[in-house]
């Protein structure tokens, strides 16, 4: 994965990319991914889970963890903002 500041516009600003290795490996029964550019989250509204108003995701702890035990949310579920119309991912 690659890490960059970006500019007023969110275009990487070149020179600060910086590349991060992670391996994670966690067992579970099912896996479920949500792609695009914005995430929907109805799945986690629908469970109970705990969401954000400000990034419309849900608030997990710092190992993802969400409200409700053996549930997990990360990338954009987690960080996608709202504003007219883009879509803001960070860490």
């Amino acid at each position: 994965m690659v890490i960059a500041r970006v500019d007023k516009d969110f275009n990487p600003i070149a020179g600060t990319e910086k590349e991060i290795e992670i391996e994670i490996e966690i067992e579970c029964d099912t896996l479920l991914l949500s792609v695009g550019l914005i995430p929907e989250n109805e799945l986690s509204e629908k469970a109970g889970v705990e969401m954000d108003m400000e990034t419309g995701g849900p608030v997990v702890d710092e190992f993802l963890h969400t409200s409700i035990e053996g549930v997990f949310c990360l990338w954009q579920c987690v960080t996608c903002k709202r504003l007219g119309g883009q879509c803001l991912s960070g860490r």
